[in-house]
């Protein structure tokens, strides 16, 4: 993928993300609780709304991570965008309490942190 197209993806990100930081009153009555933890359906939809404004068609992944495959022992589920290889995800680092150290935005081929859940 182009360099400007990743730019784009990554300045999506940031925008989406800052959104949901600073104003998260809009989305409270789905989301119980505070960003980025147990907002990545959301976070995903609203990201893979601004991509498609730019013509990019990102498709929403998610999945279950089962106790046998996370060290904590508890189950997690999580949902992130995939396109042309590439993974957007904007709420990872909720898992950083769990002992990863996933940043704030992530766009990247490597699929270490999301094959648990697929």
């Amino acid at each position: 993928m182009e360099q400007s197209k990743i730019e784009l993806i990554y300045d999506a990100c940031k925008k989406t993300r800052e959104h949901l930081e600073t104003h998260p009153v809009i989305f409270r009555s789905s989301q119980p609780s505070t960003y980025p933890k147990g907002w990545c359906g959301t976070a995903s939809r609203e990201l893979q709304t601004l991509l498609k404004q730019h013509g990019i068609v990102a498709v929403i992944r998610h999945g279950n991570a089962h106790p046998e495959n996370i060290e904590s022992g508890d189950r997690m589920n999580h949902a992130w965008l995939e396109y042309e290889g590439y993974i957007i995800d904007i709420t990872a680092d909720q898992f950083n309490d769990r002992g990863y150290s996933n940043p704030k935005i992530m766009v990247t081929r490597d699929n270490s942190f999301h094959k648990m859940f697929i």
